[in-house]
This record gives C-alpha cells, structure tokens and sequence, in this order.
C-alpha cells in the first residue's frame, strides 16, 4: 500500500509526516506519541487495527468489503476474528422468537382413552410423544 502511495505522489517526499515534518521512524514516532499521551501500557498500531474490525464486524459490516478495506482476505478475517461471527451467530439465533407447533385436534390423546383398544391405533403427529 505505501508503495502505491508513494507511486502516486510520484516520489514528492515522505508518505507520512506529522505536523509538517517527515516521519522517518514510524517505530519512533509511534513510541513518542504513546509516551506523550502517558499512556504506559503496551498499545501497538496493530491493536487499533483489530478493534477496527472486531467493530465493524460487531456492527454488521460485509467480511468481504472489510478485508478489501483493511488489506486483508475474507478467508483470513474468518479465520481470525471467528470469536466475533460465532458470538453474532449465536445473538442472530437468541433473537429469533421461540416457535411453538400446536399438536392437531385429530391426533390429540384424551386422557384414559387407550389409542389401541379394539385394534384401531391413531397416527401420531411426529414431534409428538
């Protein structure tokens, strides 16, 4: 990507600068930026990355317009962030109202009625027992 960058630009200098200036070491510069918002956890450029995505997955966005976004393969984003698709599918299914099938009037057994007296056996609805 930062070659593309640089192609467009036609070599007029650095890709990234930072208040005017030409960011040499991203490394550096990443490490000075931390330290002058005090923040003393360990934070990498990478973690911003993954919570872009976990975000984006988390709100519904398509895996595949995602990986085109954040440079990466549909495949390897499944792979990746598949605690994030499994947690949606799981909610996707908890959403879905509980369905109950009503038991047909016909093949309803009244108590004390034996279903095989006189040889006759009435069919029995399948989800029934």
């Amino acid at each position: 990507m930062l070659r593309e960058w640089h192609q467009a630009d036609r070599g007029r200098g650095h890709i990234i600068t930072w208040n005017g200036k030409p960011i040499k070491s991203f490394q550096t510069t990443w490490e000075r930026c931390l330290f002058d918002a005090k923040i003393a956890r360990r934070l990498r450029p990478y973690d911003f990355r993954h919570h872009f995505v976990t975000e984006a997955l988390e709100a519904g966005a398509d895996i595949g317009a995602l990986a085109g976004v954040v440079g990466s393969r549909p495949d390897t984003l499944r792979r990746h962030y598949q605690h994030v698709t499994e947690r949606l599918r799981d909610q996707a299914v908890e959403s879905v109202p509980a369905v109950t099938i009503p038991k047909p009037a016909s093949i309803v057994r009244k108590k004390g009625k034996n279903p095989r007296k006189n040889g006759r056996i009435k069919r029995r609805h399948p989800f029934t027992r």
